[in-house]
């Protein structure tokens, strides 16, 4: 199981959402559909309220989320955590800087 994890923006701006994009995907590159993610942030907070997201992927192997911050700090650390039945756990984690 392979993972990405992104944000678009690649930097946050006080108040504006960033979207956080989790793709799984098998080592042949098909989407991993059903993968649980679980996305943690060291401040700011999710769509909804709080500092902890979870989900799971579509049949295009995606999670979408949407954080911010505000007010911020000059930049935050994103973890993630993937986990699938017969496949090991991937971890991972992202800086969103803010400007």
């Amino acid at each position: 199981m392979r993972v990405q994890f992104q944000s678009f923006p690649a930097n946050a701006k006080a108040g504006q959402p960033v979207s956080l994009q989790v793709r799984v995907y098998d080592e042949h590159g098909r989407p991993v559909r059903g993968a649980v993610a679980e996305l943690s942030a060291s401040g700011g907070s999710f769509q909804g309220g709080g500092t902890v997201s979870q989900g799971t992927t579509d049949a295009k192997g995606l999670m979408l989320r949407s954080w911010q911050c505000n007010p911020c700090a000059r930049g935050y650390e994103l973890l993630l955590s993937v986990r699938k039945a017969g496949h090991p756990q991937h971890l991972a984690s992202l800086v969103v800087r803010v400007e």
